[in-house]
């Protein structure tokens, strides 16, 4: 049985490619976009693709043949209230400390001083990123948050 992408050729043990020369170019685009650290865009039906050579300042400015609405997933540096050991001043450390079991973590008190006041930081870091984004122009719906 032929491998996927390869189709048997008839009275002979030979399989034939079933993909073309440019699809090997667009693989190897993808892939050299993907070790570029490029952003990431993509529709339903398709694989999604990365926008290239991207500033922080460029991330929100209109792609040059790209049209039509975009999703964008955008994750911040900070790290989120589970992993958070203390390091920015002012904000206590929020993070698990101790295994209960081989399975199981400490559970994070959610109405602790300390993570809810570090969860009101990163509300307020989320805020001031969609604040510069809407700033340049960008018309943006956030569908999901996590703080």
């Amino acid at each position: 049985m032929a491998e996927p992408g390869f189709k048997k050729e008839t009275n002979v043990d030979l399989y034939e490619p079933t993909f073309t020369s440019q699809d090997v170019a667009n693989y190897q685009e993808q892939k050299q976009a993907i070790e570029n650290n490029g952003l990431l865009r993509g529709n339903v039906g398709r694989l999604n693709q990365q926008y290239q050579n991207q500033t922080p300042e460029q991330v929100f400015q209109p792609q040059q043949g790209v049209t039509g609405k975009q999703t964008y997933i955008v994750q911040l540096d900070e790290e989120p209230v589970t992993s958070y050991q203390g390091d920015i001043q002012g904000y206590a450390a929020t993070a698990v400390k101790e295994l209960r079991s081989v399975m199981v973590r400490e559970r994070v008190n959610t109405q602790s001083h300390a993570v809810r006041n570090y969860q009101t930081f990163l509300k307020q870091r989320q805020n001031a990123v969609l604040s510069s984004a809407r700033g340049q122009g960008s018309n943006i719906v956030v569908y999901l948050s996590f703080g």
